[in-house]
């Protein structure tokens, strides 16, 4: 019975409900989403078919002969009435699923979900919390449900959802407006391009939070403007981030917050039209605009420069006082990185003299793992964990809740090592309990 109505990417008009043939298709259509979202395989799933729909003798045959097709064809199993009700279908279970689905000529909620992610991840770039969001997505729309806002009958939701993610992930949306930023991500929409991104608002910024939450509590209010120059702090929690400094975080605006720097650069100002020649080591620190990083440069005297990425404020505004290395470049990342920090970071690295050496020093907890990992996939380079060791971790770490760090701890790079130490010790080390410490020559 190909074609029936189903619960997955069946496509066409829906019949009729009144008659005999929908009654018994949607019944068995119901069985089979339920049977898709139960939580354990083995559990039986049953329906009892509803009589009063069907109006004469003649519907009631009809809906029987279905049934019992999908009997014969081994998706189902039937029970019959007892004594008078003989000729009455009492109950209908599932005997096999993917029968099921094969005789309604539809697809079973995981095998659409598979074929879903599997089309999705072909445009995914190597940036490992867009695979993470589309890793939790797969597996609600498996159960049948929605995951932020999309069903998984919404293939082209969803497309358009995580193309946008994507472009995201690859620092496409640094300095632009969300409309330029639409248009450059869907360049052959047929009309209203510009406003892809707008429509997907609503569910594309929980999504967002969703992934700077995973990166750890923020500390910091340099990129959301929050922070004044005399280092208070703001403790909010991201979700607590207006969606104007949520979209920031990803580039989506046109004026950025600066990035806080210390260390043997020069920014030349004549990128602006200023004569100016900023020195990165004026006490304590120096703030960068994205409009100056043009102008930014090594100081010819640094022959092997070095970089340290800071995650929280109180520990960068600890180092660049205590700490001074003539070849060491400290940068203030805020947490979770805006695009601004990546960009400055790329141009540290492309104006080398040689190859820098990357630190980072972080909080040695999920978040700081994952903070670890989406550096070094956004700027293409190593780096070497600083102060978050396992001797350092088993002295001062304290228990606490660690997270699903086993697939990350499989991986490799700076961050798999960092979740390799939680789950070697079972303790997680906040940075600030931490004294500053000069980066190690190697």
């Amino acid at each position: 019975m190909k074609g029936g109505p189903g619960h997955g990417s069946s496509t066409g008009s829906a019949p009729n409900p009144d008659t005999p043939q929908a009654v018994a298709t949607n019944l068995l259509a119901r069985l089979l989403r339920r049977a898709d979202r139960r939580r354990q395989e083995n559990r039986s799933v049953s329906e009892t078919p509803d009589y009063s729909r069907l109006r004469t003798g003649t519907d009631e045959a009809v809906f029987r002969r279905i049934l019992e097709q999908a009997a014969a064809a081994g998706a189902v199993s039937i029970v019959l009435g007892r004594f008078e009700r003989t000729h009455l279908i009492e109950k209908i279970r599932v005997a096999d699923a993917d029968r099921l689905a094969a005789f309604l000529g539809v697809e079973r909620l995981p095998v659409q979900a598979r074929r879903v992610a599997d089309m999705v991840r072909t445009f995914l770039p190597a940036v490992g919390w867009t695979h993470d969001l589309l890793d939790r997505a797969t597996a609600r729309w498996t159960r049948g449900e929605s995951a932020f806002g999309l069903a998984i009958a919404d293939e082209a939701d969803i497309k358009a959802r995580f193309r946008i993610l994507a472009a995201l992930a690859r620092g496409e949306a640094d300095g632009i407006d969300p409309r330029t930023f639409s248009a450059r991500v869907f360049p052959l929409h047929p009309n209203d391009a510009s406003k892809i991104v707008e429509r997907h608002l609503g569910g594309l910024l929980p999504m967002l939070r969703d992934v700077i939450q995973g990166f750890g509590p923020e500390r910091d209010t340099a990129s959301t403007g929050m922070e004044d120059m005399a280092g208070a702090e703001d403790d909010r929690q991201p979700s607590g981030i207006s969606d104007d400094g949520v979209l920031e975080r990803f580039g989506l605006l046109r004026f950025t917050a600066p990035v806080f720097l210390s260390g043997p650069v020069e920014i030349d100002l004549s990128v602006v039209g200023s004569d100016v020649r900023l020195p990165g080591s004026t006490p304590p620190f120096i703030t960068a605009h994205r409009e100056w990083l043009p102008g930014l440069h090594w100081r010819a005297d640094v022959a092997s420069p070095r970089i340290l990425t800071i995650e929280n404020l109180t520990s960068f505004h600890r180092h660049v006082r205590e700490i001074r290395q003539d070849d060491v470049c400290t940068v203030y990342t805020g947490g979770f990185p805006s695009m601004t920090v990546l960009s400055l970071l790329r141009r540290l690295l492309a104006t080398s003299p040689t190859p820098p050496i990357l630190w980072h020093w972080g909080d040695v907890d999920a978040g700081g793992a994952r903070i670890a990992e989406y550096l070094e996939q956004s700027l293409g380079a190593s780096i070497r964990p600083h102060l978050m060791g396992q001797d350092l971790v088993a002295h001062l770490g304290r228990a606490g809740h660690t997270g699903p760090l086993a697939p990350l701890a499989a991986r490799a790079g700076a961050g798999a090592e960092i979740a390799r130490v939680i789950l070697d010790t079972g303790l997680l080390l906040e940075q600030e309990r931490v004294d500053p410490q000069p980066v190690p020559a190697l």
